[in-house]
């Protein structure tokens, strides 16, 4: 059995989706640029790459440029190796703007590889991480996490963000530099309406607790009070522990807030 190759090309998602796969077997993408848009007159999907229950990927030497949405979104997928890409992730301006989301999000996965790779994530408010992890069996390694500032401002959270209810986890010999928030973010919460199940709304890691009351925003440390939403509250509750992390020979820089936090 032959796995599937695509090799080169452009592929332009700005107004929809570059590739929306589900329960695909043994793919290889090598050499290919997916670009969203940032201000086409449909908005983007939530995703520009999206695989879903598949196994055996490899992507490496591909470019992901992703605008208000994720740029590859990983969910219950296992064996996937990605190496030597290239994101960059922006907001949205067109008629009905959105802010940055994370670069890359791995969802539910087991078995996943992050091997040199680059991430540039954009100065404006954002309370998406640049990178989120949520999984059994994930190795992030030698790859460079930039979150750039706006005229000086920290004002995206920025960094890698390692979600609750994640076990076996190593991140080894990356360099984190810039963002609002912390360079390694361990732990989540999900958000509930009115504090009431079901706890099922995943936000960003400073989603509920940024000030932007000063002159540049901040930073309270405290989750407790959860966000207001269209007139409706939402409450957050733990998404869990994180086993068996390994956290080694990293390099952080820049941040508004901590190197790591849990």
């Amino acid at each position: 059995r032959f796995p599937l190759v695509l090799v080169g090309g452009d592929w332009d998602g700005g107004r929809q989706r570059a590739l929306l796969a589900s329960s695909v077997t043994r793919l290889v993408m090598r050499g290919v640029i997916a670009q969203g848009a940032p201000d086409t007159t449909n908005a983007p999907q939530p995703e520009l790459l999206s695989f879903s229950h598949s196994s055996e990927l490899t992507l490496s030497r591909c470019g992901i440029a992703a605008f208000g949405q994720v740029g590859l979104f990983l969910s219950g997928c296992q064996d996937v190796a990605l190496r030597d890409l290239a994101f960059d992730a922006a907001p949205y301006v067109g008629s009905s703007p959105l802010a940055t989301r994370s670069a890359l999000d791995v969802n539910d996965c087991e078995k996943v590889r992050v091997l040199r790779s680059h991430v540039a994530f954009d100065a404006s408010a954002t309370p998406s991480a640049a990178v989120s992890l949520h999984g059994d069996g994930l190795q992030f390694e030698d790859n460079l996490v930039e979150t750039f500032a706006d005229a000086g401002t920290l004002r995206a959270w920025g960094g890698v963000h390692v979600r609750g209810g994640s076990r076996r986890v190593t991140l080894r010999r990356n360099r984190v530099s810039g963002g609002l928030g912390h360079g390694f973010t361990l732990g989540s919460v999900l958000f509930g309406a009115n504090g009431l199940p079901p706890f099922t709304r995943r936000e960003g890691p400073g989603r509920g607790h940024i000030d932007t009351s000063g002159p540049k925003p901040s930073v309270t440390g405290s989750l407790a009070g959860g966000f207001m939403d269209g007139g409706t509250p939402w409450r957050p509750r733990d998404e869990g522990s994180i086993e068996d992390l390994i956290l080694t020979e990293n390099t952080v820089v820049g941040m508004g807030t901590n190197a790591i936090s849990a």
